[in-house]
Formats: structure tokens, C-alpha cells, sequence
């Protein structure tokens, strides 16, 4: 069977991420593992995915190994084509994982290098249509008392739909409760076989009451090597009718096995009711051996001149997959001015690195996986120089049970050491 290759596009493409939503994420998803013989080849458009790290992969005909969740998600999505519209997922050929629970303690260093328990810990359970997870802290009196509760249940699974719904609950220092939030996620799959996922956010009122707070639309379309995507963000007006207030389009179009790109448009409410065009973005993919390497520009229309678009930002990326599964990262971002300040009107498009986050995968110690992933920014205070390293180590592991990932955060210090400023150890445990 031939196989595909990764190629990847940063994560500033925001037609993926979409309109940024306050979502309840259930912990400890129940993942199903299912043996499935080798089919023939097939033609199948690109599969798009975010690695570790935030890069987004794009999966093409190639001729490496793609990693293990993209091939998943094509034999599903596959599966779903090929399935009556109408028929519910039988029980007896499913291969449901089990149930499965999570705890998670955390602990930071203080001054004198002690390990000191942090005040909110964490438990969950989840199984194969539903989880939940609960956050506790110890308030004033010395109580443990819940401070978060989220929750995900499937409520509709067929061959061509999908409705899942997500809960969080906020409570207040004594365990009172404070305020609730719902997260209904559609999906379908059309006629035409584009797949539609509708999402809608409600939060309670002064009076209990579930209230529409926003509404997101994403159509995909898959036409030979073209995807087209539309992702529509609505809001309630004054009327509490539904009101697009931002739109973004993308086309990603994959032209052999070694190259492709990705073309977004981003409007945005002008505040007189019009869509107008605020940000556009070109991502630009090649391949060359085991090493993928995406650029990708964003123009943003000029704040002195409105009917222009000016180059605002430049990143690079690399990833290299090794066949015998480790990988390394880098992304580097290029802008006229460090991340989080404006935009110097002067400046006349020589941008300077601000930013840079690089990431190696390898295996650990007993059979487990180790992530370190080193970030370096721009000082905004100092823009001549780059402010101090962050590192965060993960190391999952298997156990007789489950597995446990431990998680270690350092910071550089004034001297160039690298000290350690917290530690959380997460074990799931298979019932």
C-alpha cells in the first residue's frame, strides 16, 4: 500500500482554528484501538491534523509514514462515506475502549528548592460515549471544595451525524454554584458530501437561565485535490437573532506529492453591518526526504491606509519524522515588532526573528515518549535582545494500569541556568 507524508502548515493559518471559543474540554477521552486489514490503495484528498506541538500536518500521497492519528481519522472518515446515512453504529462490531479514570496532582518548587502540593488538584473518569472531570481546591477553611466541573456526552453517533454536548460548571469558594456554560457541537454530512459542524455556546443568566452567546459554522467541501473550508462566527443581536460578525475561507489545495498551499481570507464586521476583508494569508508547503517545511505570510489591511494590505508577518517551519518515530520541530516567527505590541507604521518590511519554539520527540526510558520543547521570545521591553528560555519537559509512560505523564516546566534564570518553576504528574487507570 503506498503511504503518505506529512507536510506542514503553521498554526497562524486561522482558517482551522477557526473563531476562537470558550469550550468545556473533557479530560481523558476514551481513544478506541481497532486491527484493520490493509485495503487497496486509494485515491483519498488530504487529511489535515495539528501536531504536538501546534503545527498543523497536512497528509498527502507520499512516500513516508503518516502519524498513527491522521491515519485514523481518514479510516473513519472513509467509514463514514462508505456507510448507509441512516444506520446506528452497532454496539457489537464497535470496539469500545474502557472506562477509564484520571488524577492529576500538581506541585511547584518554592525559593528554598522544596516541593510544595498546589492548592487545585484534579480527578476525571471517562468511557467511550462520555467523561467527566472535576477541579478541587482548598479554600480558606481548609475544605477541599469543587472550583470546576466539565463534563462531554455523546448524544447522537451515527454512520453520517454527530451531536456531542459539553458542560462546565463554575462554583464559587464554598462549593456554591456560580455559573454554567453548554457547548452543543453538530455534525453532518450533506448531500453534495461536504460536512457541515455546527457549534453553540449558551451561558447562564442571573436567573438560570441557558442564553445563545455564539454560533459557529464550518463547511468543508473535498473536490479532487481542492478542500475548500468556510468557518461563519454569529453572535445574537439585539433582537437575540444570530449575526455574522466574522467569516474566514480558506482553499488548500495539495498540487503533488512534495508541495501545496493553503489560501485564507479573514472578514470581520466593518460596525456598520458589512463583511470587509482584514486579513489574508498564503501558506506555502514542500517536501524534500523525511524533512516537510511550510512559509507562510499574513497581510493585514493598513491602519493608515484602508484600502491597502501590508505584510505584517512571516513564519517558518520544519519537520523532520524519523522512521524510527522521533521528530523535531522548529517554527520561526518574523514580524516588524515583538508579539503583543503595535506595529511600528514606519517600518518598510525588514522584519527580525521575535520568536522561536523548537521541539524534539524521542523515546524514554521503558518504553514511554519524551517532548522537550524550548521557547525563546523577543523582549518587548528590550527589542535588541531575546528575553529568557522556557522549557517544558513531558515524559509519558506506561504502567500496569494505564500510563502516567509527568511534566516538568524550567525557566532560564539570571545566571543562564535553567531552574524549575513546576511539576504536574498526571496517572490514568484503566478500570
Amino acid at each position: 500500500m503506498r503511504k503518505r507524508l506529512p507536510l506542514i502548515l503553521l498554526a497562524v493559518a486561522p482558517w482551522l482554528s477557526g473563531v476562537t471559543l470558550i469550550q468545556a474540554q473533557a479530560q481523558g477521552e476514551a481513544q478506541s484501538k481497532e486491527s484493520q486489514a490493509e485495503q487497496p490503495p486509494a485515491s483519498a484528498a488530504p487529511t489535515v491534523t495539528r501536531s504536538t506541538g501546534g503545527i498543523i500536518v497536512v497528509t498527502g500521497v507520499g512516500s513516508s509514514t503518516p502519524p498513527a492519528k491522521v491515519e485514523e481519522a481518514e479510516k473513519k472518515e472513509e467509514a463514514v462515506a462508505e456507510a448507509p446515512a441512516e444506520k446506528e453504529e452497532s454496539p457489537a462490531t464497535a470496539a469500545p475502549a474502557g472506562p477509564k479514570s484520571t488524577t492529576v496532582s500538581s506541585y511547584t518548587y518554592g525559593p528554598d528548592g522544596q516541593k510544595r502540593a498546589e492548592a487545585i488538584q484534579s480527578a476525571g473518569s471517562a468511557d467511550a460515549d462520555s467523561s467527566q472531570t472535576t477541579r478541587t481546591l482548598t479554600n480558606t477553611h481548609g475544605r477541599a471544595v469543587p472550583y470546576l466541573t466539565e463534563s462531554s456526552n455523546v448524544l447522537k453517533s451515527t454512520a453520517g451525524d454527530e451531536v456531542v454536548e459539553k458542560r462546565l460548571n463554575r462554583y464559587d469558594t464554598n462549593g456554591n454554584p456560580v455559573s454554567q456554560q453548554l457547548v452543543r457541537e453538530e455534525q453532518r454530512r450533506l448531500p453534495d458530501g461536504s460536512i457541515e459542524k455546527t457549534i453553540t455556546t449558551y451561558e447562564s443568566d442571573i436567573n438560570g437561565r441557558m442564553n445563545p452567546v455564539e454560533r459557529v459554522v464550518e463547511t468543508e467541501k473535498k473536490t479532487g485535490n481542492v478542500t475548500r473550508t468556510t468557518v461563519t462566527a454569529e453572535r445574537p443581536d439585539i433582537n437575540k437573532r444570530f449575526k455574522t460578525y466574522e467569516r474566514t475561507q480558506s482553499e488548500r489545495t495539495q498540487h503533488s506529492d512534495e508541495s501545496g498551499n493553503v489560501k485564507t481570507v479573514r472578514q470581520a464586521d466593518d460596525g456598520l453591518g458589512r463583511l470587509i476583508d482584514v486579513e489574508r494569508s498564503e501558506s506555502v508547503m514542500s517536501r524534500s526526504g523525511d524533512a516537510a517545511t511550510t512559509e507562510t505570510n499574513v497581510w493585514q489591511r493598513s491602519v493608515v491606509n484602508q484600502e491597502r494590505f501590508e505584510l505584517t508577518e512571516r513564519t517558518v517551519g520544519k519537520l523532520v519524522e524519523k522512521p524510527d518515530g522521533t521528530a523535531s520541530e522548529t517554527v520561526e516567527v518574523y514580524a516588524a515588532s515583538a508579539g503583543g505590541s503595535a506595529n511600528n507604521l514606519n517600518n518598510t518590511g525588514s522584519f527580525d526573528l521575535q520568536e522561536r519554539i523548537q521541539r524534539e520527540t524521542t523515546a524514554a526510558p521503558g518504553g514511554g515518549k519524551q517532548e522537550v520543547t524550548t521557547s525563546q521570545s523577543r523582549s518587548i521591553a528590550d527589542p535588541s535582545r531575546f528575553g529568557r528560555k522556557s522549557v517544558r519537559r513531558q515524559v509519558t509512560r506506561p504502567t500496569a494500569t494505564g500510563e502516567a505523564v509527568e511534566t516538568h516546566t524550567y525557566e532560564e534564570g539570571v545566571n543562564g541556568a535553567m531552574l524549575p518553576i513546576g511539576t504536574t504528574v498526571e496517572t490514568i487507570e484503566n478500570k
